[in-house]
């Protein structure tokens, strides 16, 4: 009786804990994930010398992933080269001669990622290494991560005007 009055006790105090940690770790990863993104897009637009966009992509399973203004980051991105300089092409769209370097999968749980407006279906990079947004001109802005309901924990992803992302901590 005693034994499982104090396993009881343990599994009270230790389940609470754990699914914390889980989802601590499934944000942390996540952020990751989204931090990487933003710096192998500009580590390639300098690298290149042309402009390098994330944007968000409804069809990541399609074997050539187009970018969606419709969709929301948590559904997944495409990172590409964006030839803007070609004639007919669009900035934040895959079309023409633009290459995909890598592809992102969907974050998994219930897992929320909005961009700022200026971030909010695509972000670019150009050969300065500089970001460039929805809106235009040099773009600083927020993208929001949350795992959970209003008032969890959350990460914000700060680009500042010269391209460089860093990660503070929220409450959703």
């Amino acid at each position: 009786m005693v034994a499982m009055a104090v396993a009881t006790v343990v599994l009270t105090v230790a389940v609470p804990s754990f699914q914390e940690f889980t989802r601590n770790n499934r944000l942390a990863t996540q952020t990751n994930q989204m931090v990487t993104a933003l710096n192998l897009a500009r580590s390639e637009a300098v690298k290149r010398g042309v402009r390098v966009t994330l944007c968000t992509s409804a069809d990541i399973s399609a074997e050539a992933p187009s970018c969606t203004e419709s969709g929301d980051w948590e559904q997944g991105w495409v990172v590409f080269v964006d030839n803007t300089h070609m004639a007919g092409n669009v900035p934040g769209a895959i079309d023409g001669t633009d290459e995909r370097l890598r592809v992102f999968e969907p974050l998994s749980g219930n897992a929320r990622l909005a961009g700022g407006s200026n971030f909010q279906s695509w972000i670019s990079y150009l050969p300065s290494g500089t970001s460039r947004g929805m809106i235009g001109g040099n773009a600083d802005g927020t993208f929001t991560l949350c795992q959970g309901d209003s008032g969890s924990k959350g990460k914000k992803i700060l680009i500042n005007k010269t391209g460089r992302a860093r990660v503070e901590d929220t409450t959703c």
